[in-house]
């Protein structure tokens, strides 16, 4: 905190340092520990108005839009390959945002930096509700970075006094979203809680990680903590790896996938929520942590053939074998490693469509009475309506 506020300094931003009791007359609902950071000319916006408003601006300047175009790869001196064939430039201006980081490698440039993304969210409660809720998300660490969550969350939490603050409120749980990867990325069968942890990747080792901090504090301090144990979580979103199937299926970039016997647990948002209400009821002696599901698992042809369904497409009569699916990507797995670039097609994208990862709620349908109402069928054509007004 104290950097922020020396580097705002620096840079000429309003900022104080204030008190407990400053920020009570500044924000009487806010609370913090010791001392908290007045950002005065700060605000929260709808980026898609601020970006429509530039973009009108810039239009009467006499600039011209590309939509749609996507960069493709670094094509000679004064060219860039695209979506929609090869565009010259004078001067190229790189402000791709999340992707920035790869379009400068490809001019050689910043070569040791990458974009790590964290994404922002506010939701605005009513004042008569009676959540009074305190999440604890953790974002996707980088896979060459493996201590990236530990570093910069955990250690955070313990120096800024998040921890301590949650315990001046041991009447109200704190719930943290976990993963179901701390069991490993596939199963042979259904896990449940009983399962012993054993996480592979640096994302779920940082996730195990982060569940053992908080539950050694709500020990040592008093209050009630909850782990939530969540497998992929779909619904109407950009993000994720459903939005870019449904993109690849529609456009004919993604192959008719064989008939494969395996169940995979996914959880729609819809049912995160209601996993999260309950678990804010938790009593003092309830389960430290809980995995969540939908009812049912789910086969991935099953998922493959409700998306073209949703798509207007039929049903296609010749699958490819799964042999060829493997043979791909060994393929891909040997470019990745000669280029050092990430490829669509791999063992590891492989292993996450054709693997088994299947898990229980049976404890938090018992123990918090856990009702999921939501299937991945019915929310289909609502991911597919949020698909077609993003390419609007």
């Amino acid at each position: 905190m104290h950097e922020l506020h020396a580097r705002s300094l620096a840079n000429g931003v309003r900022v104080d340092l204030v008190d407990e009791q400053a920020l009570k007359e500044i924000e009487p609902c806010a609370k913090t520990v010791g001392r908290a950071l007045y950002v005065k000319d700060t605000a929260v916006m709808n980026p898609q108005r601020v970006m429509a408003a530039i973009v009108a601006d810039a239009i009467q300047e006499g600039v011209a839009f590309h939509l749609g175009c996507a960069w493709h790869s670094r094509a000679g001196v004064d060219c860039v390959k695209t979506s929609q064939g090869q565009i010259a430039y004078g001067h190229l201006v790189n402000c791709a945002g999340l992707f920035a980081d790869q379009i400068a490698h490809a001019f050689d440039a910043g070569l040791h930096y990458c974009i790590l993304p964290f994404r922002g969210q506010f939701y605005r409660l009513r004042p008569e509700s009676k959540v009074q809720a305190r999440f604890v998300l953790v974002g996707r660490c980088d896979e060459d970075n493996p201590t990236a969550i530990e570093r910069y969350q955990l250690q955070q939490w313990r120096h800024e006094g998040v921890i301590e603050w949650w315990g001046h409120r041991d009447d109200m749980p704190v719930v943290f979203a976990s993963t179901v990867k701390v069991f490993g990325e596939t199963t042979v069968g259904c896990v449940d809680e009983s399962w012993t942890p054993c996480p592979e990747t640096p994302y779920a080792r940082s996730k195990w990680a982060a569940e053992q901090f908080v539950m050694d504090y709500a020990k040592k301090i008093g209050f009630i903590a909850v782990s939530l144990r969540l497998p992929m979580v779909y619904g109407p979103t950009q993000k994720g790896n459903f939005f870019r199937m449904i993109a690849a299926i529609d456009q004919g970039r993604f192959p008719p996938l064989p008939h494969v016997n395996n169940a995979r647990s996914m959880l729609h948002v819809g049912n995160f929520v209601h996993a999260t209400k309950l678990a804010l009821q938790q009593s003092r002696n309830g389960q430290p942590a809980y995995v969540v599901t939908d009812e049912n698992p789910y086969e991935i042809s099953e998922i493959y053939e409700l998306l073209l369904t949703g798509l207007g497409k039929t049903i296609p009569k010749w699958r490819m074998p799964l042999w060829m699916l493997k043979m791909g990507s060994a393929c891909g797995d040997m470019i990745q490693t000669a280029t050092g670039r990430s490829v669509p097609v791999n063992s590891s994208t492989l292993e996450k469509l054709i693997g088994s990862a299947w898990y229980s709620a049976a404890a938090i349908t018992r123990n918090l009475g856990y009702c999921p109402s939501y299937r991945f069928i019915d929310a289909v054509p609502e991911m597919i309506r949020f698909y077609r007004a993003s390419l609007r």
